[in-house]
């Protein structure tokens, strides 16, 4: 699908079941606290992941992802990735790859 700048993915509270393969763009991956208060907790640019809290147990979204670069994204569903992760052993090391660079940065 592709998403103009400014709209919204998904939001913080949303049904998790799928995770978002981002081909091209840029998303912002943040919180907002109780208390009104925003944190950015990641950036996403072409080739990466979001939405991986899905594949882990989280029934709701933990976060907000809102395009700041018109964005072409893939929807794959929760049940569909982990087939995918069993069937091709590259995919998973890529996806780990991807959340670790992000985790590190």
């Amino acid at each position: 699908m592709t998403v103009p700048k400014g709209k919204t993915v998904f939001s913080q509270g949303d049904r998790a079941d799928a995770i978002y393969f981002l081909q091209t763009g840029k998303v912002k991956v943040s919180v907002v606290s109780s208390a009104g208060k925003e944190a950015i907790l990641a950036m996403v640019g072409p080739h990466g992941f979001f939405g991986e809290g899905s594949l882990v147990g989280q029934s709701l979204r933990m976060s907000t992802v809102t395009v700041l670069e018109s964005a072409t994204l893939f929807q794959i569903e929760k049940r569909a990735m982990l087939r995918a992760f069993h069937a091709e052993p590259d995919l998973s090391e890529r996806f780990m790859a991807s959340l670790l660079e992000r985790t590190t940065k």
